[in-house]
C-alpha cells in the first residue's frame, strides 16, 4: 500500500447536473452515452410520455437523471425544456401516505404555475392548489379522529368538489397548453416540453410508491409533459401484493400490465456495462491504497467485483471508503512501528472488504473459520441449526444444486446450506460460492498466516450481521504480545478445527523449539525484532539500516513450517534443496499470470524429521536471509505487470518461479 494519501473518502452523492458556471463531474462509470440517447428520445417524443429508469437502490438512477437534465438544458440554460425535480422521499417524512401524496401534487402544481406567473390561469392553479392543500389538514384531522384517511384522500382525488385534484388536473392542463402557446413574453416563448424528474421512489414504502405512480398517471398525463421516474420493478411487485397477492407465474402478467400501463419507456440501469474495474482502480490510486493501477491485476479485480458487490455505485463508494480507512490505519501503525505494512496483502484486503460490503455474514464466517475448504455439513449445521430442512422443498433443491459445478464439493455444499437460511444470501448463493472458490483456489491467499493478518487488518470496518460468528470467535483476534499468547491462540483455533491433541502438541513443541533457536541466533543483533500474531511469529531486521522488514516466519499450524526466507542472489535466486524437506515458492509463476508477488521469498515445510536432521543448515539459511536485508544485497524484484514483458523474459520467470528451481545443500 502506498505511503502517499491523495484523498481519504468518496462522498455518496449522485453526479450533479452540469449547470451554468459549474464544472461537470467525470463520467467514470460510462453513463454519458445512455444519458445522451435518452435526451434525444425526450426531445423528439410525442407527449404525454413516462420513462421509467429501473435499478436497485444505489445503482445510479439519480446520477443518470441529473445527466439527462444536463444534456437537455446544456451549459447555457435551454428554456425549451423546463425541468422540475421532485424528491418523493422528502415528502414522505413524518407524513401519512395520503398526506405525502397530496403534498407531492401540491409541489408539482406550484412549480408549474411559476413557469408563467403572469398568466391568469396560474392564479387559478394556485387557488385550487390551496384548496387541495387544505385537504391535507383534513386528512390529518380525519386520521387523528379515527376517520379512515383513505376515504378522505379518495374524496380529494376523485370527488366532484371544487377542491378535488380532478379539478386541479383540468386547471393544469389548461394552464400548460396556454403557456406553451403563449409567445407574448421572452421568458416563456421557447418552452416546448416540461420534464418532471421523480426521484427516490425506492426509498419509501412499496405500496405508497405504487399509489404515487397511480396518482401521477391520473393527474399529470398531459400533453407537453414528460415524466422520468426512478423506480425499481421489485418495488412495484412488493407494492402490488395487496392487489394481486404474491407474484407467481400465473399472475405475473397482471404485475407487468400495471407497470406497462404506467411506464411507456422502460430503461434498466446498465450496471453490468459499467467500467467498474477501471473506475475502482483509479479510485484506489487516488486514496493511496495502491501506487499505480498496475499493482493489482484488473482481471482479478473484475472477477472479485462480479461475484460480490457488482457495479452498484453506492456499494463501490462504501468499498473505497473502507479501504481508505484501512490504508490510513496501517500507515499510522507503521509510523509507530506497531504494524508492518505488507503491500502484497492489497489484493486479499480488497477481496475481503468486497465480501464485507456484499455478504457481511459470510465475512463473519471466514473470520470464525478461515480455512473455507474445511467447512462441512457439521459446520453448516452448527451455523444454521438445520433451519434449511424446515423448508419442504429444500431436499429436492439441494439434490439438484449438488450436481452443479458451483456446489459439487463438500465445502461448497456447506456454503449453500448456510446461504439458504437468509434472504439476503439465498439469492446470491451461487456468486458466494464462486467468490470463495476464487479466494481459495486462485492464489489470492498466499498462506494461512497472511489470511489471519488480513482478517485482523479488515476487522475495523466490519458491520456484524449476525450473532453466531461473534459468539464463536476465538479470544485471540489482536496481535499477541509474546510467544505464549500466540501459542494459546493457535491452540484455541486448532481445537475448533478438530485437530487431535497430539497434532496440536507436536506443532506447539516444534514452534517453540524453532522460536528459541532463532532468538539465540540473533540475541546480539540490535536490529532484530519479533512480532507475535495469532498462530504465527515473524522475525524482522533493518533493511538498509532503516526500515524493519521480515526475513523469516514460523507458522504454528503445520509442524516445522518456516517461510518468508529470502532467495540468495549468490545462488542465482534458486531455493535450497534439503533432504526430507519440501521447498516451495510462496507463489509459483506461470505465463498467464498478470503479476508475480512474493517472488523474492520461499517456504520450507520441514516436518518432524526434516527439522531435527537439518537444524544447522536451516539456521544458516535464516542467518543468510537476515544478512541479505541488512547488507542491502540484491533481491529478486516483484513483477507487477507481465504485459510489458516479452516471451524470453516470461520464460525466465517461469523457470525461476517453479518449485524445481533449486540447488543442492
Amino acid at each position: 500500500m502506498s505511503a502517499e494519501i491523495k484523498k481519504t473518502g468518496i462522498v455518496d452523492e449522485p453526479i450533479k447536473p452540469f449547470l451554468k458556471g459549474e464544472i461537470g463531474q467525470e463520467d467514470r462509470l460510462g453513463i454519458n452515452d445512455y444519458a445522451q440517447a435518452l435526451q434525444t428520445f425526450i426531445e423528439n417524443t410525442d407527449t404525454p410520455m413516462t420513462v421509467g429508469i429501473q435499478g436497485e437502490w444505489g445503482s445510479g438512477k439519480t446520477s443518470l437523471m441529473n445527466k439527462i437534465w444536463k444534456e437537455l438544458e446544456g451549459i447555457e440554460k435551454n428554456t425549451r425544456y423546463e425541468s422540475i425535480w421532485i424528491n418523493t422521499w422528502e415528502h414522505s417524512l413524518l407524513k401519512s401516505p395520503e398526506e405525502a401524496l397530496i403534498s407531492i401534487v401540491n409541489e408539482i402544481s406550484q412549480k408549474i404555475s411559476l413557469l408563467n406567473p403572469k398568466n391568469d390561469k396560474a392564479k387559478k392553479i394556485i387557488a385550487t392548489g390551496k384548496k387541495v392543500f387544505s385537504g391535507v389538514l383534513k386528512v390529518a384531522a380525519g386520521v387523528t379522529m379515527g376517520v379512515a384517511g383513505k376515504e378522505v384522500a379518495d374524496d380529494l382525488l376523485y370527488g366532484q368538489a371544487d377542491n378535488s385534484i380532478k379539478q386541479l388536473r383540468a386547471d393544469l392542463e389548461d394552464f400548460i397548453n396556454s403557456t406553451i402557446d403563449d409567445t407574448s413574453t421572452s421568458e416563456i416563448k421557447n418552452i416546448s416540453k416540461i420534464v418532471f424528474y421523480i426521484d427516490d421512489l425506492d426509498r419509501i414504502e412499496p405500496k405508497d410508491a405504487v399509489k404515487i405512480l397511480e396518482l401521477l398517471k391520473n393527474i399529470f398525463s398531459l400533453k407537453h409533459c414528460v415524466f422520468i421516474l426512478a423506480i425499481d420493478y421489485q418495488v412495484i411487485i412488493k407494492g402490488l401484493k395487496d392487489k394481486f397477492g404474491e407474484k407467481t407465474e400465473e399472475n405475473e402478467r397482471e404485475f407487468r400490465s400495471f407497470f406497462d400501463k404506467i411506464i411507456q419507456l422502460p430503461f434498466t440501469m446498465p450496471i453490468s456495462k459499467y467500467s467498474v474495474s477501471e473506475y475502482v482502480l483509479s479510485l484506489l490510486e487516488e486514496i493511496g491504497f495502491i501506487d499505480d493501477k498496475d499493482q493489482l491485476p484488473e482481471e482479478r479485480i473484475e472477477d472479485i467485483l462480479r461475484f460480490t458487490i457488482g457495479g452498484n455505485p453506492r456499494s463501490l463508494k462504501r468499498l473505497i471508503n473502507s479501504l481508505s480507512l484501512i490504508n490510513i490505519l496501517n500507515q499510522v501503525r507503521d509510523k509507530k512501528d506497531e504494524k508492518e505494512i505488507i503491500k502484497d496483502d492489497s489484493l486479499l484486503i480488497f477481496a475481503l472488504i468486497c465480501c464485507q460490503v456484499a455478504y457481511p455474514k459470510i465475512y463473519d464466517l471466514i473470520s470464525l473459520k478461515p480455512n473455507v475448504k474445511e467447512w462441512n455439513d457439521e459446520f453448516a449445521a452448527e451455523i444454521t441449526q438445520k433451519k434449511e430442512e424446515l423448508d419442504p422443498n429444500f431436499k429436492d433443491i439441494f439434490d439438484k444444486v449438488r450436481e452443479s459445478e458451483d456446489f459439487d464439493e463438500a465445502w461448497e455444499q456447506a456454503v449453500f446450506k448456510i446461504s439458504y437460511i437468509s434472504l439476503d444470501t439465498k439469492k446470491h448463493a451461487s456468486n458466494i460460492s464462486k467468490f470463495l472458490s476464487l479466494l481459495v483456489n486462485e492464489g489470492i491467499i498466499d498462506s494461512p498466516e497472511q489470511l489471519d493478518r488480513v482478517l485482523m487488518n479488515t476487522a475495523a470496518t466490519v458491520v456484524t450481521a449476525s450473532d453466531f460468528a461473534e459468539s464463536k470467535k476465538p479470544p485471540a483476534r489482536a496481535v499477541m504480545d509474546n510467544v505464549e499468547g500466540t501459542l494459546e491462540a493457535y491452540r484455541i483455533i486448532a481445537k475448533e478445527e478438530n485437530l487431535s491433541e497430539s497434532e496440536i502438541e507436536k506443532a506447539i513443541i516444534y514452534a517453540t523449539k524453532m522460536h528459541n533457536v532463532i532468538l539465540e541466533l540473533f540475541k546480539n543483533n540490535k536490529n532484530f525484532s519479533v512480532k507475535y500474531s495469532r498462530s504465527s511469529i515473524s522475525y524482522s531486521t533493518n533493511k538498509d539500516g532503516k526500515k524493519k522488514t521480515r526475513f523469516a516466519r514460523i507458522f504454528c499450524g503445520t509442524v516445522g513450517t518456516l517461510d518468508a526466507l529470502y532467495k540468495d542472489h549468490k545462488k542465482d535466486f534458486k531455493m535450497p534443496k534439503i533432504n526430507n524437506v519440501d521447498t516451495l515458492q510462496l507463489r509459483v509463476f506461470n505465463k498467464t499470470a498478470k503479476s508475480w508477488a512474493f517472488s523474492y521469498a520461499y517456504r520450507l515445510n520441514l516436518g518432524l524429521e526434516g527439522y531435527d536432521n537439518n537444524i544447522e543448515i536451516i539456521n544458516q539459511l535464516i542467518l543468510r536471509s537476515a544478512e541479505i536485508l541488512e547488507s542491502s544485497e540484491p533481491t529478486l524484484p516483484e513483477v507487477k505487470n507481465t504485459s510489458k514483458l516479452d516471451d524470453k523474459e516470461l520464460d525466465r520467470l517461469v523457470l525461476i518461479g517453479s518449485n524445481d528451481y533449486t540447488y543442492d545443500v
